[in-house]
């Protein structure tokens, strides 16, 4: 659409096209056009594209899609869509400040799944979240970072008063593979 608007020179034309562009970038358009990203392969690029250029309105449509889907393939999608959406990085930290813990944990388990290095300062902070689950979800998500700050976060997760974070926390240090994290695994 953005290449399209570059070629315009009439001005009436111009008007038309970035009217029919406003038109295109409601809420509810923009949600038939990410709910064809599963369904169309060969759309997936376009309709990414589209949704990323509708900034924080796309990416917004794609959070909500992909926390609502519970199919595999759908959500492996979105996700996609989401990766050339650079807003959604913005959106998401937004979603960490939250009061339901569901919602602070899907917003940290999709900064995993985007692989959002600049959220691992944030993310890091969550390790001493209240809710044991939003903990489980943000040591998967760092360990998938693989920043330095992660690691320093998922050592602190080694002493977590639930298993399941301190699983979780041993997990994604193994997986990072850092020597110097192996003796903090033998103490654990």
């Amino acid at each position: 659409a953005h290449h399209h608007l570059q070629t315009l020179h009439d001005g009436d034309v111009k008007r038309a096209f970035m009217l029919g562009m406003r038109r295109l970038q409601r809420p509810a358009m923009l949600g038939g056009v990410a709910r064809l990203i599963p369904v169309h392969r060969e759309l997936r690029d376009t309709c990414a594209r589209l949704l990323a250029l509708a900034g924080e309105t796309g990416a917004d449509v794609l959070i909500d899609l992909l926390i609502r889907s519970e199919a595999t393939s759908e959500r492996r999608g979105y996700v996609e869509a989401l990766r050339q959406c650079p807003v959604a990085v913005k959106a998401l930290l937004l979603l960490l400040s939250d009061d339901r813990w569901f919602v602070v944990r899907n917003a940290a388990a999709l900064l995993g799944e985007l692989g959002s290095t600049e959220a691992d300062q944030r993310l890091a902070g969550l390790m001493s979240h209240r809710e044991p689950r939003v903990r489980q979800a943000t040591a998967i998500a760092l360990g998938k970072l693989g920043t330095s700050r992660s690691l320093l976060a998922l050592l602190q997760g080694l002493n977590d008063t639930s298993p399941d974070v301190r699983l979780q926390a041993v997990l994604a240090i193994a997986a990072a593979k850092n020597p110097r994290a192996i003796p903090w695994i033998l103490e654990a």
